[in-house]
């Protein structure tokens, strides 16, 4: 059977509603097939020369980049991907079943890298007190904290064939969704906001019509920290 190439940006659309109206960049580390078959069709013909700007346009001075460096691991197109999502392993609690219902249980779990194709989508809120001053405008805002990140996690899990439904890597997403503990993460972005634990408080499933080999899903999910307590004694030293 042969191998198929997905076009991303539309099996994302059709999967995800809500996202039609927004503008979806392509996707790292995938090669979007019909966007360059449409380049080489239309070649310079929709090309609108430019004018080179004067050096003067061109003064940077001053303004710091950071490069961004390619991941280690190949997509099926032979691209590096960039900022990939992965699960760290670790020993986890999870809630028994059968005989063992309502026990917490412990259970190894290894290494899992997401899907090529997943995004994530951070929002912190403040928890903010507001007051409002008599004969005056607006008000005064105190703020007490931050609240924990709210991530949504979205992607396509995919099968390279037609008709093959991609169930080992479904399993393994019910795998950790299932976990009654916070999940160690990496990602580029995960690092930059200084979160290194998450908690998964929620995991949709869908499904693209006339594509079985296609599983789209989405996880809501928090940041999470490690409580560290100190014990105080009351001994005189």
């Amino acid at each position: 059977m042969a191998e198929l190439n997905y076009d991303l940006n539309n099996l994302y659309r059709q999967a995800f509603p809500d996202l039609a109206s927004r503008v979806l960049t392509r996707l790292d580390g995938v090669r979007d097939v019909a966007l360059g078959q449409l380049d080489t069709a239309l070649g310079d013909a929709f090309r609108i020369p430019m004018e080179a700007p004067s050096p003067a346009q061109l003064n940077f001075a001053g303004i710091e980049a950071k490069l961004v460096v390619q991941g280690d691991v190949p997509s099926w197109y032979g691209s590096p991907v960039f900022q990939a999502i992965t699960f760290r392993r670790g020993t986890y609690n999870f809630l028994g079943t059968g005989l063992k219902q309502g026990q917490v249980l412990t259970k190894p779990m290894g290494d899992w890298l997401l899907p090529h194709s997943a995004t994530a989508e951070f929002r912190q809120a403040k928890n903010l007190t507001k007051s409002s001053p008599s004969g005056s405008v607006g008000t005064v805002k105190e703020m007490w904290s931050l609240e924990d990140w709210d991530i949504t996690i979205r992607g396509l899990i995919l099968h390279r064939l037609p008709n093959v439904f991609p169930e080992e890597q479904v399993r393994a997403l019910l795998e950790w969704s299932r976990l009654a503990d916070s999940i160690r993460v990496s990602g580029e972005m995960f690092g930059l906001l200084g979160i290194d634990r998450l908690v998964i408080e929620n995991l949709n499933l869908g499904k693209v019509a006339g594509m079985p080999n296609v599983v789209p899903f989405q996880m809501q999910c928090s940041s999470d920290e490690a409580v560290e307590l100190a014990i105080l004694s009351n001994r005189i030293r």
